[in-house]
């Protein structure tokens, strides 16, 4: 799967990730809420999301699993970044 361009629409509970924004390639459902925010890793090899089932999670995008899931919220996740660099 070349997945080096892509852009994602996020609904109530899936991320729909588009190829070249116009062909469905993947649906990624673990979300149990609202998804509001979504980002990709440079090498498109990655996306985290944020949702209001207050959770944060981190996709790897060659199997559309779910590589971390970060729960320690109290409230909505609302937004999300992706620092790519391997510098500190």
């Amino acid at each position: 799967m070349n997945i080096t361009c892509f852009c994602y629409i996020a609904t109530f509970t899936n991320i729909f990730l588009i190829a070249s924004c116009a062909v469905l390639n993947r649906t990624l459902v673990q979300h149990v809420r609202w998804v509001w925010d979504a980002v990709f890793s440079a090498d498109s090899l990655y996306l985290v999301s944020a949702s209001s089932d207050q959770s944060a999670k981190l996709w790897d995008l060659r199997t559309g699993e779910v590589a971390r899931h970060y729960s320690a919220h109290n409230l909505a996740v609302t937004c999300v970044a992706l620092n790519d660099s391997s510098e500190h």
